[in-house]
Formats: structure tokens, sequence, C-alpha cells
């Protein structure tokens, strides 16, 4: 089996897997950004290769929505999805951090704003109640109450 190909890019050389076709080259990042990114393709059972291309891919799908005049159906949808899919992984890292800060100051609960001023269905079925239960199998208590989640420990 033959190794990756190295071809150059524009400022530097890329690798080309002889599987997949695909370039492959270094990134680098800030700890905080791969954690944020690692935790959002672990919350989308993802790898994190998967995650960043797909966040890639929507970058420029963004971009064609805020200088069109329309969109189709089949970009509608790709982008509702992604926004639930990110809706998940954002609501359960902010409940992780304010439930580590509650705790770290001896509390025993708290409040999490949602971020959503109305709770449409899908939001509510695809966010909000798989968050609940994410942290209900680890032992916490929770309740909604408009917008707001009490997180009890």
């Amino acid at each position: 089996m033959l190794g990756p190909l190295m071809v150059p890019c524009q400022y530097h050389f890329c690798y080309i897997s002889p599987m997949t076709q695909k370039l492959q080259f270094k990134l680098r990042l800030d700890e905080e950004l791969h954690d944020l990114i690692k935790s959002a393709a672990d919350a989308s059972n993802q790898s994190i290769n998967t995650e960043v291309t797909k966040r890639l891919q929507n970058s420029f799908t963004a971009g064609r929505i805020e200088n069109a005049d329309y969109i189709d159906a089949r970009e509608a949808r790709e982008i509702s999805s992604q926004a639930l899919a990110d809706g998940y992984s954002v609501l359960m890292l902010k409940c992780m951090k304010l439930i580590g800060d509650a705790a770290r100051q001896g509390n025993t609960e708290v409040l999490v704003d949602t971020g959503y001023s109305e709770i449409s269905p899908s939001i509510e079925t695809d966010i909000i109640q798989p968050v609940k239960d994410k942290l209900e199998s680890l032992g916490y208590q929770t309740e909604l109450d408009g917008s707001t989640m009490k997180v009890g420990f």
C-alpha cells in the first residue's frame, strides 16, 4: 500500500490520502478551541475531522445566505439541522461550565439561561430535552421554567 502523497499547496505542502483522495494538512488550534470542537464532536458522535469539516462547509453556506435573495429548501434544512445539532453541544457545554463554577463556590444548584427566548417544539425535542436527559443520566435534577433550566446536584 502506498503512503500519503505529498503535493505542494499554495504556501505549504499537503498530503493526499491514497484511500480517500482527500487533502490532509496540519492545523494549529488553541487548546480551548480544540476542547470546544472535541466536545461538539463527542456530543454528535462524530470525529473531530468530521465536525471541523461540517462546520467549515456550513460557514460557506451561511455566507451564501447572507449574500443571496433566496435559498433552496435543501439548504434551509441543512442550516436548521446544523443549528439544532450545535444547540445541544452549546447548551451542554454551558451547563457543565456553570455547574462546575457553582460547585466550586459551594452551591448545589444553578440556573442556566438556555439562550432561547421562545422554545419551539423542535428546540424542545432536539436540544432542551436531550440536555435534560443527559444531565439526569449523570445524576442531576432538572426543571425547565420558561427559557431557564434549574439544575440541582
